[in-house]
Protein backbone atom coordinates (compact mmCIF):
# COMPACT_ATOMS: atom_id res chain seq x y z
CA UNK A 1 0.00 0.00 0.00
CA UNK A 2 1.58 2.99 -0.96
CA UNK A 3 0.05 6.11 0.93
CA UNK A 4 1.28 9.40 -0.36
CA UNK A 5 0.36 13.76 -0.01
CA UNK A 6 -1.54 14.36 -3.08
CA UNK A 7 1.08 17.12 -4.33
CA UNK A 8 3.95 14.67 -5.16
CA UNK A 9 1.79 12.79 -8.32
CA UNK A 10 2.64 16.10 -9.67
CA UNK A 11 5.89 17.11 -8.15
CA UNK A 12 9.18 17.77 -11.08
CA UNK A 13 12.09 18.59 -10.16
CA UNK A 14 12.92 22.26 -11.74
CA UNK A 15 16.44 21.59 -11.68
CA UNK A 16 18.91 24.78 -12.71
CA UNK A 17 15.52 27.11 -11.82
CA UNK A 18 15.77 25.78 -8.22
CA UNK A 19 16.13 29.11 -5.50
CA UNK A 20 18.36 26.69 -3.24
CA UNK A 21 19.62 23.13 -5.03
CA UNK A 22 19.51 20.26 -3.29
CA UNK A 23 22.88 18.91 -3.95
CA UNK A 24 24.54 21.48 -1.27
CA UNK A 25 23.46 22.90 1.97
CA UNK A 26 23.17 19.69 3.92
CA UNK A 27 24.87 16.59 4.22
CA UNK A 28 24.66 13.85 0.64
CA UNK A 29 25.59 10.61 1.60
CA UNK A 30 27.13 7.62 -0.47
CA UNK A 31 28.04 4.54 0.32
CA UNK A 32 30.93 2.89 -1.30
CA UNK A 33 29.29 0.42 -3.58
CA UNK A 34 27.43 3.30 -5.34
CA UNK A 35 30.76 4.79 -6.13
CA UNK A 36 31.61 1.77 -7.83
CA UNK A 37 28.88 1.59 -9.83
CA UNK A 38 29.56 5.06 -10.33
CA UNK A 39 32.99 4.56 -11.28
CA UNK A 40 32.54 1.36 -13.74
CA UNK A 41 29.77 3.86 -15.53
CA UNK A 42 32.05 6.75 -16.22
CA UNK A 43 34.83 4.00 -17.29
CA UNK A 44 32.76 3.03 -20.32
CA UNK A 45 32.31 6.56 -21.36
CA UNK A 46 34.56 7.21 -24.99
CA UNK A 47 35.16 10.22 -23.47
CA UNK A 48 35.65 10.64 -19.71
CA UNK A 49 37.08 14.28 -19.77
CA UNK A 50 34.38 15.44 -18.11
CA UNK A 51 34.69 13.38 -14.92
CA UNK A 52 38.50 13.49 -14.54
CA UNK A 53 38.17 15.42 -11.16
CA UNK A 54 36.42 12.28 -10.25
CA UNK A 55 39.09 9.90 -10.21
CA UNK A 56 41.32 11.40 -7.88
CA UNK A 57 38.43 11.77 -5.56
CA UNK A 58 37.12 8.26 -6.24
CA UNK A 59 40.54 6.51 -5.23
CA UNK A 60 40.94 8.77 -2.34
CA UNK A 61 37.84 7.77 -0.89
CA UNK A 62 37.88 4.15 -1.93
CA UNK A 63 41.45 4.25 0.12
CA UNK A 64 39.41 5.23 3.09
CA UNK A 65 37.86 2.08 3.58
CA UNK A 66 35.00 3.21 4.50
CA UNK A 67 31.32 2.14 3.38
CA UNK A 68 29.68 5.35 3.36
CA UNK A 69 31.10 8.61 2.18
CA UNK A 70 29.93 12.49 2.53
CA UNK A 71 29.46 13.96 -0.99
CA UNK A 72 28.52 17.24 0.37
CA UNK A 73 27.87 18.99 3.90
CA UNK A 74 26.36 22.36 5.00
CA UNK A 75 28.63 24.65 3.50
CA UNK A 76 29.46 22.56 0.12
CA UNK A 77 27.79 21.67 -2.34
CA UNK A 78 28.20 18.00 -4.65
CA UNK A 79 31.40 17.61 -6.68
CA UNK A 80 29.01 16.55 -9.39
CA UNK A 81 26.97 19.32 -9.47
CA UNK A 82 27.93 21.35 -12.45
CA UNK A 83 28.08 25.29 -13.64
CA UNK A 84 24.72 24.87 -14.75
CA UNK A 85 23.31 23.71 -11.35
CA UNK A 86 22.24 20.25 -13.05
CA UNK A 87 23.93 17.13 -11.54
CA UNK A 88 26.32 15.36 -13.98
CA UNK A 89 25.45 11.91 -13.85
CA UNK A 90 21.80 12.49 -14.20
CA UNK A 91 22.78 14.59 -17.82
CA UNK A 92 24.80 11.63 -18.64
CA UNK A 93 23.54 8.56 -17.29
CA UNK A 94 20.15 8.09 -15.44
CA UNK A 95 18.44 9.11 -12.65
CA UNK A 96 18.90 5.14 -11.04
CA UNK A 97 22.75 5.70 -11.26
CA UNK A 98 22.70 8.17 -8.23
CA UNK A 99 23.14 7.33 -5.06
CA UNK A 100 20.23 6.10 -3.29
CA UNK A 101 19.58 9.52 -0.84
CA UNK A 102 19.99 11.74 -4.09
CA UNK A 103 17.25 9.45 -5.89
CA UNK A 104 14.90 9.51 -3.24
CA UNK A 105 15.21 12.93 -2.69
CA UNK A 106 12.70 15.44 -1.49
CA UNK A 107 10.29 12.44 -1.23
CA UNK A 108 10.62 11.14 2.40
CA UNK A 109 9.71 7.67 2.56
CA UNK A 110 8.17 6.13 5.41
CA UNK A 111 8.22 2.05 5.06
CA UNK A 112 6.20 -0.23 7.19
CA UNK A 113 6.02 -3.95 6.53
CA UNK A 114 3.66 -3.92 3.62
CA UNK A 115 3.15 -0.40 3.37
CA UNK A 116 5.37 2.83 2.11
CA UNK A 117 3.92 6.86 3.24
CA UNK A 118 5.51 9.61 1.07
CA UNK A 119 5.82 13.04 1.71
CA UNK A 120 8.13 15.63 0.61
CA UNK A 121 11.21 17.60 2.17
CA UNK A 122 10.54 21.42 2.93
CA UNK A 123 14.59 21.74 2.37
CA UNK A 124 13.08 21.61 -1.65
CA UNK A 125 11.56 24.80 -2.55
CA UNK A 126 9.94 23.19 -5.01
CA UNK A 127 7.88 21.12 -2.39
CA UNK A 128 6.88 24.44 -0.53
CA UNK A 129 5.59 25.31 -3.49
CA UNK A 130 3.34 22.97 -4.31
CA UNK A 131 2.23 21.84 -0.83
CA UNK A 132 1.66 25.61 0.64
CA UNK A 133 0.63 27.92 -2.15
CA UNK A 134 -3.12 26.24 -2.69
CA UNK A 135 -6.78 26.86 -1.19
CA UNK A 136 -7.03 23.72 0.12
CA UNK A 137 -6.50 20.90 3.16
CA UNK A 138 -4.04 18.62 1.46
CA UNK A 139 -5.26 15.47 0.48
CA UNK A 140 -4.13 11.68 0.82
CA UNK A 141 -3.65 9.89 -2.11
CA UNK A 142 -3.25 6.00 -1.14
CA UNK A 143 -2.49 3.64 -3.73
CA UNK A 144 -3.20 6.18 -6.78
CA UNK A 145 -6.94 7.17 -5.66
CA UNK A 146 -7.11 9.89 -3.20
CA UNK A 147 -9.42 9.82 -0.29
CA UNK A 148 -12.10 12.00 0.61
CA UNK A 149 -11.74 14.49 3.14
CA UNK A 150 -14.79 12.77 5.02
CA UNK A 151 -12.87 9.84 5.58
CA UNK A 152 -11.44 9.92 8.94
CA UNK A 153 -9.46 7.24 9.36
CA UNK A 154 -7.13 7.16 6.03
CA UNK A 155 -4.79 5.01 7.78
CA UNK A 156 -4.47 1.49 8.51
CA UNK A 157 -1.33 0.07 8.53
CA UNK A 158 -3.04 -3.63 9.20
CA UNK A 159 -4.59 -4.12 5.96
CA UNK A 160 -2.92 -6.95 4.50
CA UNK A 161 -0.62 -8.23 7.17
CA UNK A 162 -0.60 -11.77 8.15
CA UNK A 163 0.81 -10.54 11.44
CA UNK A 164 -0.97 -7.48 13.39
CA UNK A 165 1.15 -4.37 14.32
CA UNK A 166 2.10 -4.34 18.09
CA UNK A 167 -0.02 -1.69 20.06
CA UNK A 168 2.19 1.10 20.20
CA UNK A 169 2.15 1.30 16.57
CA UNK A 170 -1.94 0.08 16.16
CA UNK A 171 -2.39 3.31 19.01
CA UNK A 172 0.10 5.43 17.21
CA UNK A 173 -2.31 5.06 14.22
CA UNK A 174 -5.32 5.60 15.95
CA UNK A 175 -3.53 8.94 17.33
CA UNK A 176 -2.66 10.25 13.77
CA UNK A 177 -6.14 9.68 12.30
CA UNK A 178 -7.80 11.71 14.94
CA UNK A 179 -4.84 14.55 14.75
CA UNK A 180 -5.97 14.08 10.66
CA UNK A 181 -9.71 14.76 11.76
CA UNK A 182 -8.66 18.13 13.65
CA UNK A 183 -6.78 19.04 10.38
CA UNK A 184 -10.13 17.88 8.28
CA UNK A 185 -12.57 20.05 10.67
CA UNK A 186 -10.22 23.13 10.17
CA UNK A 187 -9.79 23.73 13.54
CA UNK A 188 -7.65 26.56 14.69
CA UNK A 189 -3.90 25.79 14.02
CA UNK A 190 -2.91 26.44 17.46
CA UNK A 191 -4.92 24.58 19.32
CA UNK A 192 -4.04 21.80 16.63
CA UNK A 193 -0.47 21.97 17.95
CA UNK A 194 -1.33 21.93 21.48
CA UNK A 195 -3.48 18.71 21.38
CA UNK A 196 -0.52 17.11 19.25
CA UNK A 197 1.85 17.81 22.05
CA UNK A 198 -0.02 17.24 25.03
CA UNK A 199 -1.11 13.62 23.24
CA UNK A 200 2.65 13.33 23.11
CA UNK A 201 3.46 14.32 26.67
CA UNK A 202 0.51 11.95 28.07
CA UNK A 203 1.16 8.43 25.61
CA UNK A 204 2.17 6.70 28.40
CA UNK A 205 -1.00 7.29 29.91
CA UNK A 206 -2.69 6.44 26.57
CA UNK A 207 -1.18 3.12 26.09
CA UNK A 208 -2.62 2.43 29.47
CA UNK A 209 -5.90 3.24 28.33
CA UNK A 210 -5.97 1.72 24.48
CA UNK A 211 -10.09 1.29 24.16
CA UNK A 212 -10.59 4.81 24.92
CA UNK A 213 -7.53 6.68 23.16
CA UNK A 214 -10.30 8.15 21.44
CA UNK A 215 -12.21 9.32 24.43
CA UNK A 216 -9.10 10.79 26.23
CA UNK A 217 -7.80 12.52 22.73
CA UNK A 218 -11.10 14.70 22.69
CA UNK A 219 -11.15 15.32 26.25
CA UNK A 220 -7.63 16.46 26.18
CA UNK A 221 -8.97 18.83 22.86
CA UNK A 222 -12.17 20.15 24.48
CA UNK A 223 -9.98 21.27 27.92
CA UNK A 224 -7.18 23.04 25.53
CA UNK A 225 -9.93 24.31 23.57
CA UNK A 226 -11.42 26.32 26.71
CA UNK A 227 -7.98 27.60 28.04
CA UNK A 228 -6.91 30.85 27.57
CA UNK A 229 -3.70 31.48 25.92
CA UNK A 230 -1.30 34.45 27.64
CA UNK A 231 -2.12 37.88 25.46
CA UNK A 232 1.90 39.66 24.36
CA UNK A 233 2.86 41.89 21.92
CA UNK A 234 3.95 38.88 19.72
CA UNK A 235 6.11 41.52 17.58
CA UNK A 236 8.27 42.52 20.38
CA UNK A 237 8.44 38.56 22.34
CA UNK A 238 9.53 37.45 18.55
CA UNK A 239 11.99 39.99 18.75
CA UNK A 240 13.37 39.53 22.27
CA UNK A 241 12.67 35.41 21.56
CA UNK A 242 15.29 34.96 18.46
CA UNK A 243 17.69 37.25 19.48
CA UNK A 244 18.31 35.88 22.64
CA UNK A 245 17.77 32.06 20.75
CA UNK A 246 20.61 33.20 18.32
CA UNK A 247 22.67 34.58 20.71
CA UNK A 248 23.01 31.03 22.79
CA UNK A 249 23.14 29.14 19.64
CA UNK A 250 26.38 27.70 18.35
CA UNK A 251 27.33 29.85 15.60
CA UNK A 252 29.77 27.51 13.92
CA UNK A 253 26.35 24.82 13.75
CA UNK A 254 24.49 27.52 11.53
CA UNK A 255 24.69 27.11 7.57
CA UNK A 256 25.94 30.02 5.53
CA UNK A 257 22.48 31.09 3.63
CA UNK A 258 21.21 31.57 7.71
CA UNK A 259 24.37 33.43 9.10
CA UNK A 260 23.83 35.82 6.00
CA UNK A 261 20.56 36.14 6.51
CA UNK A 262 21.33 36.96 10.25
CA UNK A 263 23.70 39.43 9.63
CA UNK A 264 22.21 40.81 6.95
CA UNK A 265 18.58 41.15 7.37
CA UNK A 266 18.39 40.72 11.22
CA UNK A 267 20.89 42.97 12.80
CA UNK A 268 19.05 46.05 12.72
CA UNK A 269 15.82 44.23 14.36
CA UNK A 270 17.78 42.77 17.23
CA UNK A 271 18.50 46.57 18.53
CA UNK A 272 14.39 46.14 19.70
CA UNK A 273 13.53 49.64 19.73
CA UNK A 274 9.95 51.61 18.89
CA UNK A 275 11.82 51.76 15.07
CA UNK A 276 12.88 48.27 14.81
CA UNK A 277 9.08 46.88 16.50
CA UNK A 278 7.44 49.18 14.40
CA UNK A 279 9.40 48.42 10.79
CA UNK A 280 8.64 44.72 12.02
CA UNK A 281 5.23 44.60 12.47
CA UNK A 282 4.60 46.61 8.95
CA UNK A 283 6.42 43.85 7.43
CA UNK A 284 4.96 41.34 9.56
CA UNK A 285 1.43 42.84 7.97
CA UNK A 286 2.85 41.81 4.59
CA UNK A 287 3.23 38.09 5.63
CA UNK A 288 0.10 37.94 7.24
CA UNK A 289 -1.44 38.60 3.43
CA UNK A 290 0.32 35.76 1.92
CA UNK A 291 -1.42 33.84 5.05
CA UNK A 292 -4.97 35.07 4.27
CA UNK A 293 -4.22 34.78 0.12
CA UNK A 294 -3.27 30.74 0.81
CA UNK A 295 -5.81 30.06 3.81
CA UNK A 296 -4.34 26.84 4.63
CA UNK A 297 -0.81 27.47 4.37
CA UNK A 298 0.04 26.91 7.96
CA UNK A 299 -2.45 23.98 8.38
CA UNK A 300 -0.42 22.28 5.48
CA UNK A 301 2.86 22.85 6.63
CA UNK A 302 1.89 20.73 9.56
CA UNK A 303 -0.11 18.12 7.90
CA UNK A 304 3.15 17.61 5.91
CA UNK A 305 5.62 17.34 8.89
CA UNK A 306 3.09 15.29 11.27
CA UNK A 307 1.60 12.67 8.40
CA UNK A 308 5.25 12.61 6.74
CA UNK A 309 6.93 11.36 10.08
CA UNK A 310 3.82 9.81 11.62
CA UNK A 311 6.53 6.72 12.50
CA UNK A 312 7.59 9.39 15.86
CA UNK A 313 3.74 7.52 16.58
CA UNK A 314 4.32 3.96 16.10
CA UNK A 315 7.84 3.42 16.91
CA UNK A 316 8.14 3.86 20.69
CA UNK A 317 12.21 4.73 20.52
CA UNK A 318 11.02 8.00 18.67
CA UNK A 319 9.71 10.91 20.25
CA UNK A 320 6.56 13.14 18.62
CA UNK A 321 7.22 15.67 21.17
CA UNK A 322 10.71 16.53 19.83
CA UNK A 323 9.63 15.91 16.25
CA UNK A 324 6.54 18.70 16.73
CA UNK A 325 8.38 21.19 18.93
CA UNK A 326 11.31 20.84 16.13
CA UNK A 327 9.15 21.16 13.29
CA UNK A 328 7.16 24.86 15.07
CA UNK A 329 10.81 26.05 15.27
CA UNK A 330 12.12 25.50 11.79
CA UNK A 331 8.41 27.08 10.95
CA UNK A 332 8.98 30.10 13.38
CA UNK A 333 12.16 30.65 11.83
CA UNK A 334 11.30 30.55 8.49
CA UNK A 335 8.94 33.08 8.99
CA UNK A 336 10.71 35.54 10.93
CA UNK A 337 13.60 35.08 8.61
CA UNK A 338 11.01 36.08 5.95
CA UNK A 339 9.56 39.02 7.85
CA UNK A 340 12.92 40.80 7.73
CA UNK A 341 13.84 40.54 4.54
CA UNK A 342 10.11 41.60 3.26
CA UNK A 343 9.45 45.19 2.37
CA UNK A 344 6.94 47.32 -0.25
CA UNK A 345 9.75 46.45 -2.80
CA UNK A 346 9.55 42.69 -2.65
CA UNK A 347 6.23 42.28 -1.71
CA UNK A 348 5.31 40.26 -4.87
CA UNK A 349 8.28 38.02 -4.85
CA UNK A 350 7.12 37.14 -1.02
CA UNK A 351 5.99 33.04 -2.23
CA UNK A 352 9.52 32.60 -4.24
CA UNK A 353 11.63 34.22 -1.07
CA UNK A 354 9.33 32.18 1.45
CA UNK A 355 10.36 28.94 -0.49
CA UNK A 356 14.08 29.56 -0.18
CA UNK A 357 14.03 30.49 3.30
CA UNK A 358 12.24 27.66 4.69
CA UNK A 359 14.42 25.37 1.91
CA UNK A 360 17.33 26.97 4.16
CA UNK A 361 15.78 27.10 7.48
CA UNK A 362 15.09 23.27 7.08
CA UNK A 363 19.01 22.29 6.01
CA UNK A 364 19.91 24.16 8.62
CA UNK A 365 18.20 23.26 11.63
CA UNK A 366 16.21 19.45 11.28
CA UNK A 367 19.43 17.94 12.87
CA UNK A 368 18.78 20.13 16.31
CA UNK A 369 18.51 18.77 19.45
CA UNK A 370 15.32 19.89 20.65
CA UNK A 371 14.72 17.38 23.23
CA UNK A 372 17.51 19.18 24.66
CA UNK A 373 15.82 22.50 24.45
CA UNK A 374 12.96 20.85 26.43
CA UNK A 375 15.42 19.84 29.17
CA UNK A 376 16.86 23.74 29.43
CA UNK A 377 13.33 25.36 28.97
CA UNK A 378 10.42 23.57 30.19
CA UNK A 379 8.09 26.37 28.66
CA UNK A 380 9.86 25.98 25.40
CA UNK A 381 6.92 24.76 23.42
CA UNK A 382 4.37 27.36 24.84
CA UNK A 383 6.96 30.45 23.51
CA UNK A 384 7.01 28.70 20.25
CA UNK A 385 3.44 28.91 20.03
CA UNK A 386 3.43 32.60 20.80
CA UNK A 387 5.55 33.09 17.78
CA UNK A 388 3.15 32.82 15.23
Amino acid sequence: MLIELDYLKKFKCVGSDCSNTCCGGHSIYAKQSALDDINNKIEKLSNKKEFNFFAKAYNELKASNKEVHVLAEKNKTCFFLDKDRLCKLQKNFHHSILPSECQKFPRRPVYFPKSEINSGSFACPEITRMALFQNKILDVVIDGKEKKSETINFLNLNEGHDKQLDSYATNGQKIINLIYKLFLDKNNIHLILRVVNQVSIDREYLESKPIQIEEIFFFIYEVLKKENIISVNKDKFQLSFFKNFFSIINQDDLHLPVKKILEKNCKDFFVINKKSILTFKKNRILFDKLLKKHSYFEHNYFINEILGKLHYFTRKSLDSQEMIGKAILIYSISRFFCITYLSKNNEKNIEYGFSKILSQTTKCFEGINFRKMIQLNNNIFNELILLF
